[in-house]
């Protein structure tokens, strides 16, 4: 709009333009700009056509005749700004159409011979025109694309928070399940290597089936903190549930039993089967310094007969 004020305000300084209908011109163009500001419909068009009408009715013949008339461009610069590229060159068509119109109706034909119809300055026009509408449409181009790659921008950030969200929600629910698995685990061990007070100063810990190295390990990590918090005299392992032992598992009882002994504590070992006991002769295991019975009734009434 201030281009195209400006090429008004020039040409009525040369005489180019009617100036007597200038003032009118210009409100009417200030009002359709306010419209196009709103985003009225149709307010772009609007504008072009009636830039179009004021540069071609305001024209002054005769002396357009003898110079070159300047606002030719403007219709077609504000329709380039507004508009499509095909918009801008049909009013730039229009603008050269009607300007040829009304200087033949107030000049004849000698309008055409002036020196905006110069064959020259015709290709000029056209180029000019050319120019600014490639020039408003790479513009236009270069716009979307800078829109489309910020609406990518946006849609990659919201997508990658929610990733970030979702690897939050996951850890979560990973960090839940763990402490459920670590619950469970926990419940599982002491399922596996039960210990309980059998009397005062006395703790039974029964153990039933399959007796290995990690379980022996579980079992005297338990005992040992049992021990510690009851200030028990006595423990009972009662294997009689125990079918068969190897190697690693009697060294782990008997390093087991020398820990408590450590701690005050003596170890009886109840219900050794007979598999059991052969097979810690046969690997030549000596129980030499612990306690053995037949049940823990017999180890509690020894432990109450001393």
């Amino acid at each position: 709009m201030a281009y195209y004020l400006y090429a008004i305000l020039t040409s009525a300084s040369q005489d180019i333009l009617r100036f007597d209908l200038l003032p009118l011109s210009a409100l009417i163009v200030l009002l359709m700009t306010m419209a196009v500001w709103r985003g009225w419909r149709y307010s772009s068009e609007g504008v072009a056509l009636i830039i179009l009408l004021i540069s071609v009715a305001l024209v002054n013949a005769p002396v357009v005749r003898n110079q070159f008339y300047t606002p030719i461009f403007v219709p077609a610069v504000v329709a380039a700004i507004l508009l499509t590229p095909a918009w801008s060159l049909a009013i730039f068509v229009a603008t050269l159409a009607g300007l040829a119109a009304v200087l033949s109706v107030q000049l004849g034909s000698a309008a055409m011979l002036g020196p905006t119809f110069a064959v020259a300055n015709v290709i000029i026009e056209v180029v000019t025109t050319c120019g600014v509408v490639l020039s408003s449409a790479l513009a236009r181009q270069l716009q979307r694309t800078a829109e489309h790659n910020a609406q990518l921008a946006i849609a990659a950030q919201a997508q990658a928070e929610q990733k970030a969200a979702d690897l939050a929600r996951a850890n979560a629910q990973m960090n839940v399940q763990l402490d459920e698995q670590r619950q469970l685990l926990e419940l599982v061990a002491s399922l596996e290597t039960p210990v309980a007070p059998l009397a005062d100063g006395v703790i039974l810990a029964p153990v039933v089936g399959h007796l290995d190295t990690r379980r022996a390990e579980a079992l005297t990590s338990r005992l040992l903190q049992q021990v510690s918090s009851l200030r028990a005299q006595l423990v009972v392992l009662d294997i009689a549930g125990v079918p068969l032992i190897d190697d690693g598992v009697a060294h782990s009882l008997i390093q087991m039993a020398q820990a408590l002994r450590l701690l005050g504590c003596q170890v009886v070992f109840s219900g050794i089967s007979a598999q059991v006991a052969l097979a810690l002769t046969a690997m030549n295991i000596s129980l030499d310094g612990i306690a053995t019975v037949r049940s823990p009734q017999d180890a509690l009434a020894i432990q109450i007969g001393a």
